[in-house]
């Protein structure tokens, strides 16, 4: 049976004093608006009940909640460090790590990007009041679909990519928040006073982390809808990989620039002898990365890419903005069963993977 809509496993609010598991109806409303199926996984730190969402999940969404505990960024617990829920903490480390280990979709919101925080190495505000200090208003008062502070976000950053703006409001509901970011992940906005509202990990699809509440105001936010469209459309591009086309093809040629691809094709051109006039052709130049990899290993050479996709093409171009003003290089749309070229044109033709978008094998290699 082949999926259709991305599935979707939300991690659990848990009410102590009730013992009982509840969810925000604004998370699963938003993805459900999207196109996804969200549904709440249980509260365990179970290794086979997990891996079991993993291989079923297509993507994961850690929501808000309890404070991270202080022992996951090597800190003492203060007084005015909340509640936390240690159960909660050892299920959600064990899914992060292994979700980065798959490359699975990730979107982590309030608690959310705090805990990705801790649980690659980087540590938290216990409390704001007390270890920040802000006139800035972190703790909102309902109702919680207004705009209480602006974020600035980097223009290279993928939250650029998907919202198209540097600046937008946000909603703003937490008292902990990254002090220290963690050595895997990057930052991509920050709050007006300083702190950091949004992050992703480098070389993943979408592995995303934000500080405010879109499950609050995505009906009346266009940024928050644009987040989680491209939330879901990450999911759904896993599900059914082709040719790089909107936003989830950039995301895709984000992936293809760092993360596995990156080691692959060093790994690759390590094994390779180019001399350094050499003449080569990058068959499916993805982001262009390959293409800079070649010409850094032949200083006097030049190389010709070609993708059948246009934003691989820009993407391309753009990566390699210098060598294509010095004429080292050239980059242009074409598909690999009609390429032009008259025999002996080239020293050296790679394509790193990229075979399986291409439609007919047999016609490629003809």
């Amino acid at each position: 049976m082949s999926k259709k809509k991305p599935i979707v496993g939300l991690t659990p609010l848990y009410d102590e004093e009730k013992d009982s598991y509840w969810m925000l109806p604004g998370y699963m409303q938003m993805l459900e608006e999207q196109g996804a199926l969200p549904f709440m996984l249980p509260l365990t730190d179970d290794a086979a009940e997990l891996d079991a969402f993993l291989e079923f999940c297509d993507g994961f969404l850690f929501t808000g909640g309890h404070d991270v505990s202080p022992e996951y960024y090597h800190a003492e617990q203060k007084p005015y460090c909340g509640a936390t829920c240690p159960l909660r903490d050892r299920m959600e480390d064990y899914l992060l790590k292994r979700c980065a280990e798959l490359d699975k979709t990730v979107l982590g919101i309030c608690r959310g990007i705090q805990f990705m925080n801790a649980c690659f190495g980087g540590t938290l505000y216990q409390d704001l009041p007390q270890e920040f200090g802000s006139e800035i208003e972190h703790h909102m008062a309902p109702p919680y679909n207004r705009t209480v502070h602006a974020i600035d976000i980097k223009k290279e950053s993928l939250l650029y990519d998907i919202l198209g703006e540097e600046r937008i409001g946000v909603n703003s509901y937490h008292h902990q928040a990254i002090r220290k970011l963690a050595p895997a992940l990057e930052e991509m906005a920050r709050s007006e006073d300083g702190l950091i509202e949004a992050i992703s990990m480098p070389g993943k699809t979408f592995f995303v982390g934000v500080q405010w509440h879109p499950e609050f105001s995505y009906q009346d936010d266009s940024a928050c809808r644009k987040l989680i469209a491209a939330f879901v459309e990450a999911m759904r591009r896993r599900q059914n990989p082709g040719r790089p086309e909107g936003l989830s093809g950039k995301l895709m040629l984000n992936r293809m620039n760092s993360g596995n691809h990156a080691r692959l094709s060093e790994w690759g051109l390590s094994h390779l002898s180019i001399a350094p006039k050499s003449a080569m052709l990058e068959i499916g130049c993805g982001g262009g990365a390959n293409i800079a990899r070649l010409l850094a290993r032949c200083p006097d050479g030049q190389v010709m890419g070609v993708d059948y996709s246009e934003i691989s093409v820009e993407k391309s171009r753009d990566f390699n903005a210098e060598a294509v003003k010095a004429g080292r290089c050239r980059i242009e749309r074409a598909n690999v069963q009609e390429l032009s070229f008259a025999d002996c044109s080239f020293d050296l033709a790679t394509a790193f993977e990229t075979i399986y978008f291409w439609p007919d094998l047999k016609a490629a290699f003809a």
